[in-house]
């Protein structure tokens, strides 16, 4: 949209700001000029999978949630191996952090204190983590599920378990 076409819109009868591409009315001039935007025909946010565009980045999540959810849901390929767990990411690793945050909460609360500089610490390999999320994924490889805890085998889907060395032989 050329930009001195943005200044055409026109105030009727009741004081609101009409739109001249489709008629609308908004009640305050900044409003408008939002409003204005949807017109250009370049709007930065396209879709992908058809020909939608937005003119803000979160309408195009809000249209790929409910126009394209079939298409997300299979681009989110990795699934929380805990039996009915629906979580599922597009990334490994964010299953890996939620399995060890929500699953084995238990076996990783022992495990994890914080620090004075509002760090997490690991007891059993006393390092420091400066995030949440790098101290869940560093905890995975210190904190195993003993056989009776209902995540371990589930645990052993990121991780196969330990061979028996008489089978190495």
């Amino acid at each position: 949209m050329i930009q001195n076409q943005i200044r055409k819109y026109h105030k009727n009868s009741q004081g609101q700001y009409v739109c001249p591409y489709c008629q609308e009315t908004k009640k305050n001039m900044n409003t408008m000029h939002y409003h204005l935007k949807k017109h250009d025909p370049d709007l930065p946010f396209a879709c992908k999978h058809c020909d939608a565009k937005f003119v803000y980045k979160q309408y195009l999540d809000l249209h790929y949630q409910s126009k394209h959810f079939q298409i997300q849901k299979e681009a989110s390929k990795h699934k929380c191996p805990y039996p009915n767990c629906h979580f599922h990411s597009r990334l490994e690793t964010n299953v890996r952090t939620h399995f060890m945050r929500i699953h084995c909460k238990d076996i990783v609360e022992p495990l994890k204190s914080s620090t004075s500089c509002n760090t997490l610490f690991c007891k059993h390999c006393v390092q420091d983590y400066a995030s949440p999320t790098a101290f869940y994924y560093h905890v995975y490889d210190c904190a195993h599920p003993p056989l009776t805890h209902p995540a371990h085998q589930a645990y052993h889907t990121f991780r196969p378990p330990p061979m028996d060395p008489q089978e190495i032989i």
